[in-house]
Protein backbone atom coordinates (compact mmCIF):
# COMPACT_ATOMS: atom_id res chain seq x y z
CA UNK A 1 0.00 0.00 0.00
CA UNK A 2 2.78 2.44 0.51
CA UNK A 3 4.19 2.14 -2.85
CA UNK A 4 1.25 3.41 -4.21
CA UNK A 5 1.87 6.51 -2.13
CA UNK A 6 3.99 9.26 -2.90
CA UNK A 7 6.74 10.66 0.27
CA UNK A 8 4.18 13.29 1.49
CA UNK A 9 1.18 11.17 1.77
CA UNK A 10 3.14 8.54 3.93
CA UNK A 11 3.83 11.14 6.36
CA UNK A 12 0.30 12.50 6.23
CA UNK A 13 -1.40 9.00 6.97
CA UNK A 14 1.27 8.53 9.73
CA UNK A 15 0.52 11.18 11.94
CA UNK A 16 -3.35 10.36 12.02
CA UNK A 17 -3.40 8.12 15.14
CA UNK A 18 -2.58 10.99 17.80
CA UNK A 19 -2.17 14.64 17.46
CA UNK A 20 1.60 14.37 18.88
CA UNK A 21 2.01 12.19 15.22
CA UNK A 22 2.79 9.09 17.85
CA UNK A 23 0.59 6.18 18.15
CA UNK A 24 -2.11 6.52 20.79
CA UNK A 25 -1.28 4.79 24.30
CA UNK A 26 -3.96 2.16 25.24
CA UNK A 27 -5.25 2.71 28.20
CA UNK A 28 -6.24 0.13 31.37
CA UNK A 29 -9.44 0.08 30.44
CA UNK A 30 -8.96 -0.58 26.23
CA UNK A 31 -6.64 -3.90 26.52
CA UNK A 32 -9.35 -5.19 28.68
CA UNK A 33 -11.86 -4.80 25.64
CA UNK A 34 -9.19 -5.72 23.26
CA UNK A 35 -8.46 -9.44 25.71
CA UNK A 36 -12.44 -9.94 25.75
CA UNK A 37 -12.18 -9.84 21.81
CA UNK A 38 -9.27 -12.73 21.90
CA UNK A 39 -11.10 -15.02 23.98
CA UNK A 40 -11.85 -17.22 21.19
CA UNK A 41 -7.75 -17.13 19.94
CA UNK A 42 -5.45 -18.23 23.01
CA UNK A 43 -2.34 -18.09 21.12
CA UNK A 44 -3.02 -14.45 19.99
CA UNK A 45 -4.68 -13.53 23.69
CA UNK A 46 -1.25 -15.07 25.55
CA UNK A 47 0.89 -12.85 23.03
CA UNK A 48 -1.52 -9.83 23.44
CA UNK A 49 -1.21 -10.05 26.91
CA UNK A 50 2.88 -10.61 27.06
CA UNK A 51 3.10 -7.19 25.26
CA UNK A 52 0.68 -5.31 26.43
CA UNK A 53 -0.81 -5.71 29.87
CA UNK A 54 -0.06 -2.66 31.94
CA UNK A 55 2.20 -3.15 34.93
CA UNK A 56 1.31 -3.67 38.09
CA UNK A 57 1.80 -0.48 39.42
CA UNK A 58 4.10 -0.04 43.37
CA UNK A 59 4.25 3.70 43.30
CA UNK A 60 2.86 6.36 42.11
CA UNK A 61 -0.65 8.43 42.07
CA UNK A 62 -2.07 4.85 39.67
CA UNK A 63 -1.00 2.35 42.97
CA UNK A 64 -3.95 3.38 44.50
CA UNK A 65 -7.82 4.33 43.25
CA UNK A 66 -11.10 4.76 44.86
CA UNK A 67 -12.72 1.29 45.61
CA UNK A 68 -15.78 3.06 44.46
CA UNK A 69 -15.68 4.74 41.46
CA UNK A 70 -11.73 4.42 40.43
CA UNK A 71 -11.05 7.55 40.56
CA UNK A 72 -7.03 8.58 41.23
CA UNK A 73 -6.65 11.79 42.75
CA UNK A 74 -7.60 13.43 46.00
CA UNK A 75 -7.82 9.52 47.65
CA UNK A 76 -8.32 9.18 51.34
CA UNK A 77 -6.89 5.69 52.85
CA UNK A 78 -6.94 6.87 56.42
CA UNK A 79 -9.08 4.08 58.55
CA UNK A 80 -8.87 1.70 55.95
CA UNK A 81 -11.19 3.91 53.45
CA UNK A 82 -9.72 4.00 50.37
CA UNK A 83 -12.09 6.40 48.67
CA UNK A 84 -11.82 9.65 46.85
CA UNK A 85 -13.37 12.92 48.18
CA UNK A 86 -16.00 13.01 46.32
CA UNK A 87 -17.13 9.77 47.05
CA UNK A 88 -16.73 9.90 50.87
CA UNK A 89 -18.81 13.41 50.72
CA UNK A 90 -21.57 11.02 49.44
CA UNK A 91 -21.29 7.87 52.06
CA UNK A 92 -19.59 9.79 55.32
CA UNK A 93 -22.90 9.92 57.29
CA UNK A 94 -23.86 6.33 56.26
CA UNK A 95 -20.38 4.75 57.49
CA UNK A 96 -20.91 6.67 60.63
CA UNK A 97 -18.80 9.91 60.33
CA UNK A 98 -20.55 13.29 61.89
CA UNK A 99 -20.13 16.82 60.20
CA UNK A 100 -19.48 19.31 63.08
CA UNK A 101 -19.28 22.51 60.62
Amino acid sequence: MAEHLSNQQVEDTAGKHSPQGGKCQMTASDWRKVLKQLETKTVKAQRFLKHNKPKERTTGIAKKKCERCGRFGAHIKSYGLNLCRHCFREIAEEIGFKKYS
